[in-house]
């Protein structure tokens, strides 16, 4: 499995993974809200830019933007993609790709315009600037 979950308002946003026994690494985009509760795909658009497993997702708050970050498909990810979720029509949209392409099982936290994160892979401390 190893998708992401990351929390808007009532809903939760799941996203990547992988299925099935053969291990199918995913860019699928589901939203359960918790007031129904109901699993249902985004309304927004339901896959993401990259397939990813054992990635990071998190939501800033200044912006209702919703990042995909890092992760494996069947290489390492570096790359990081963004969703507004004000927009019910919009689409994911690349971001800068990160400094190594060496990010899975990622860990980390937005501080101000700033996403720290470590990743078990490099375990190193990288900095994103939030566009």
């Amino acid at each position: 499995a190893a998708l992401s979950a990351t929390v808007f308002g009532k809903d939760i946003y799941l996203t990547g993974g992988s299925t099935g026994s053969s291990g199918t690494v995913v860019n699928t985009v589901l939203k359960y809200n918790t007031l129904t509760p109901t699993i249902s795909p985004s309304t927004n658009p339901n896959s993401m830019l990259e397939t990813r497993n054992r990635h990071m997702t998190f939501v800033d708050p200044l912006t209702n933007r919703l990042y995909a970050v890092g992760g494996i498909n069947i290489n390492f990810q570096n790359a990081v993609e963004f969703l507004d979720l004000d927009t019910p029509s919009g689409s994911w949209e690349s971001a800068n790709a990160l400094n190594t392409a060496t990010l899975a099982s990622i860990s980390g936290g937005l501080i101000g315009s700033l996403f720290h994160f470590v990743s078990s892979q490099t375990l190193q401390v990288l900095d994103i600037s939030i566009p």
